[in-house]
C-alpha cells in the first residue's frame, strides 16, 4: 500500500525529533552517510509506532540523492523533505566541519534543487 513519504536527511537527535512529529501516518525513509546511524534512529522510530526504513547516503553525490529519491518513491509519493545533515563539533574539528559543511554546497557539480527536489516542481 503507498502511502505519503517523508525523507529525512541526517540521522541526529534534531532529525528524529522532526520526524516523531511530522512523520506520523507516512514512511520516513531515513538518509545518512552513517547507516548505523540512520539504523538506529529507524529502530527507535518503528519501537515508537512509526514506518520508518534506513538508506545510506551522501548528500555531496548526485547519484546517491537520486537514488534515496529512488528508494522513497518505492514506497509512495513524496511529501515532505527534513535535511538535518550537519556535522557536530564535538566529534571532530572546526576546519573539518567548514570542509564537509561548505564543499558540498560550493561544488560546481553539486546537484541542483531540482536535482533533489523533482517531486516539488512548482516551489523551485
Amino acid at each position: 500500500m503507498n502511502k505519503e513519504v517523508m525523507i529525512l536527511t541526517g540521522a541526529g537527535q534534531i532529525g528524529m525529533a522532526i520526524a516523531r512529529r511530522m512523520g506520523y501516518g507516512k514512511k520516513i525513509v531515513v538518509g545518512d552517510h552513517n547507516l548505523k546511524s540512520a539504523e538506529a534512529v529507524c529502530r527507535t522510530l518503528n519501537e515508537a509506532g512509526f514506518d520508518a526504513t534506513p538508506i545510506e547516503m551522501d548528500l555531496s553525490s548526485r547519484e546517491s540523492i537520486l537514488n534515496l529519491i529512488a528508494v522513497a518513491r518505492k514506497h509512495g509519493e513524496i511529501s515532505t523533505l527534513v535535511n538535518a545533515a550537519g556535522v557536530s563539533p564535538s566529534s571532530t574539528g572546526h576546519e573539518v566541519i567548514f570542509t564537509k559543511t561548505c564543499s558540498p554546497n560550493a561544488r560546481q557539480d553539486a546537484p541542483k534543487p531540482r536535482t533533489r527536489l523533482p517531486m516539488l516542481p512548482n516551489y523551485l
